[in-house]
């Protein structure tokens, strides 16, 4: 249900990005930062849920989750 949702936020995104209205640019911007936390919680649930599904041990789920953090700030620092 959540990827749905982000779809869809996605889609107002980029229908408020058309018109010419400094409102509506910045209610993209913000509607945007909240689809993207909802994309990475999404991912997140998914990795958590396949790792204990296929029963991998708990301590290489921290190690995934601590090396996405880290990819995620650099790539995030990288773009400036």
């Amino acid at each position: 249900f959540s990827a749905i949702v982000y779809c869809a936020l996605e889609i107002l995104i980029n229908t408020l990005e058309q018109y010419k209205c400094l409102a509506g640019v910045i209610a993209a911007r913000v509607i945007s930062g909240i689809s993207h936390n909802l994309l990475y919680t999404v991912f997140e649930s998914w990795v958590v849920t396949e790792h204990r599904k296929r029963k991998f041990p708990e301590t290489k789920l921290e190690v995934i989750m601590g090396d996405s953090v880290v990819i995620a700030s650099v790539s995030a620092i990288g773009a400036g």
